[in-house]
């Protein structure tokens, strides 16, 4: 069953999104000037319920454990491609306002690789 994975600091990441997206609900009503019709049916006591479950849902900070410098949880192959250097890369255009560049303005560079496309 997945309830039996749920680690408590999983429970305390769920508790802190449903508070932060009930303050997120509740600031969009206000801006929407549609807060009044709508503080009846909201309660303050589900925020207070949940922040009160938070504080109660203590958890102990347990330092992450590495592995040649990764955490735990990161895979062999995945460390792997982490190591792996990026491809160097090289500009096809550039765009400098200066003139130094193949364009002076993002628009110009946009137009002409939509010609070469086929596109307008």
């Amino acid at each position: 069953m997945l309830y039996n994975k749920c680690t408590q600091v999983d429970k305390q990441t769920w508790l802190s999104t449903a508070l932060t997206n009930l303050e997120t609900c509740q600031t969009g009503f206000v801006e929407l000037g549609v807060y009044d019709n709508l503080l009846p049916l909201m309660s303050n006591n589900v925020s207070k319920l949940i922040s009160n479950t938070l504080s109660l849902n203590k958890v102990t900070y347990k330092p992450p454990s590495f592995k040649d410098g990764f955490p735990f949880w990161v895979k062999p192959g995945d460390r792997k491609l982490l190591q792996t250097p990026p491809p160097a890369s090289q500009a096809n255009i550039v765009v400098a306002k200066d003139g130094s560049g193949n364009f002076k303005t993002i628009k110009e560079a946009v137009t002409a690789a939509s010609k070469r496309l086929g596109g307008m």
